[in-house]
């Protein structure tokens, strides 16, 4: 019984483990992606609806 329960706890422990994991993940993603098109698109170009012609 001492098994079944501490393998109860493990699974737990793993799900919310794995659960932050993703947020944190998503998060960086977001964050990444915001500061790459920050970086890469000029200030002046952000309000313009048009693009650039190449």
């Amino acid at each position: 019984m001492a098994l079944d329960k501490t393998s109860d706890l493990d699974s737990r422990k793993s799900s919310s483990c794995g659960l932050v994991i993703t947020i944190a993940i998503i998060i960086l993603l977001a964050v990444g992606y915001t500061v790459f098109r920050t970086l890469t698109v000029p200030r002046h170009d952000i309000n313009q609806t048009t693009q650039p012609t190449k």
